[in-house]
């Protein structure tokens, strides 16, 4: 059953009744919410999964993309079966379609509509459909405040292309922004005297600019269009849930919790080979034998499991996907990496061991077998003891971020 609420309320005189998990208020000055709506697609995944994975149509991948990017209260799924659905939402894969016939499109859209009485104010929240005539003709006229972003477009091709163009646009634009707060980063670094600079500033600053940089996470493009956004050799750097790292000075950013390389160069003239997006394919959707990564979050759930997980890749998988992303930039050669991921990870690496930086009380490292896991907050064994990063190397990775991001458009 549903639960009817009303979000971003100011109290003034109000009762509130209760009945079966419902309430109304009276005398509520209510914000108005925004809620996305869209389409669901013909092509799925083979077996059960939630909606937000279920759907595999290119247009829906963009349509919830530019949802997300929209930052609205919610996102619904238009479902010729299920009617509207949740985005975590477990669902079977079915062979449904939303019927143009006048009454069968209509009686559908009356369910739509019932079941988001439950979920939304109809009267007072703004509905932005993205979805085509068959989805929002039995809808609009039930929704006071709606805009159709896809209204007069002619079929799917023109909405995706609708899509990528304003994908684009905010492409340009963020990328605008990313290089203008690195070059702030840059002018801070800079202006640092070598022989007074503390290490929470190096690490403060690795922090700055890795939580400046385009954040990837599960499902990830690799491409737009025919051009690379992953560089094809370069450095990953990850983020995980309810990670945080504070500053001295009381900043919070997303913690690093690890950091890594592939090996081998990508084959500059081939257009498949990308080494980089194969190795993080490996962490999401390989196995505990090729990822060193997998094998330490494998092997802190089964301790907190206290019990054996029947299927633990699987297990993995889902905690990846769900709860780690990730950034990255262009390193070319093999020794180049090796020595950038070395100083990233001896500079982090002690300064969790020493305590500087903190992992939360309910991180799952916690529950690692492995001593280095637990002591440096960082998902890796790697060798922690050498020598940290300079003001001069950390100036000079800071040029290579830069390059990398103005480069790929990261």
């Amino acid at each position: 059953m549903y639960r009817k609420f009303i979000h971003n309320c100011t109290k003034l005189d109000f009762r509130i009744f209760w009945s079966d998990y419902t309430f109304a208020a009276e005398k509520m000055n209510c914000k108005m919410r925004t809620i996305v709506l869209i389409s669901c697609a013909s092509k799925k995944a083979n077996a059960a999964t939630t909606a937000e994975q279920l759907y595999t149509s290119p247009l829906f991948k963009k349509n919830l993309a530019h949802a997300k990017k929209l930052n609205p209260d919610a996102i619904y799924i238009l479902s010729a079966k299920h009617y509207l659905l949740p985005l975590d939402k477990v669902i079977e894969p079915y062979n449904q379609r939303v019927s143009n016939k006048k009454a069968e499109n209509k009686a559908w859209g009356a369910k739509v509509i019932e079941h988001l009485k439950k979920v939304a104010d109809l009267q007072n929240d703004k509905f932005i459909i993205l979805a085509g005539k068959d989805y929002v003709k039995s809808l609009k006229g039930s929704l006071k405040n709606v805009e159709l972003p896809f209204e007069g477009v002619k079929g799917n091709g023109e909405m995706l292309q609708i899509l990528n163009e304003e994908e684009e646009k905010q492409w340009v634009a963020e990328q605008k922004l990313m290089g203008a707060e690195l070059q702030k980063i840059s002018k801070r670094i800079a202006a640092l005297n070598s022989t007074t600079v503390a290490s929470e500033t190096f690490l403060s600053a690795l922090h700055d600019f890795f939580n400046t940089l385009r954040r990837f996470s599960y499902p990830y493009q690799k491409k737009r269009g025919k051009k690379w956004i992953v560089p094809r050799n370069g450095i990953y750097v990850f983020f995980e849930k309810g990670e945080i790292y504070t500053n001295p000075q009381g900043y919070s950013q997303d913690r690093i919790v690890r950091v890594g390389i592939h090996t081998k160069d990508s084959d500059k003239d081939s257009q498949r080979g990308n080494k980089l997006f194969s190795r993080l394919d490996q962490h999401f959707r390989g196995n505990m034998k090729a990822s060193s990564f997998r094998k330490y979050v494998g092997n802190s759930l089964q301790n907190k499991a206290k019990h054996s997980i029947t299927d633990i890749e699987k297990e993995v998988s889902n905690y990846m996907k769900e709860n780690f992303s990730f950034v990255v930039f262009e390193v070319e050669t093999q020794n180049e990496r090796e020595f950038w991921e070395n100083k990233l990870i001896s500079t982090l690496g002690q300064a969790g061991k020493n305590g500087i930086i903190k992992s939360s009380n309910n991180w799952l490292g916690k529950h690692s077998s492995n001593p280095n896991v637990k002591a440096s907050g960082l998902w890796q064994d790697d060798d922690m003891n050498g020598l940290p990063l300079t003001l001069a190397e950390l100036q000079q990775l800071l040029q290579i971020i830069q390059q990398s991001n103005a480069k790929y458009k990261l």
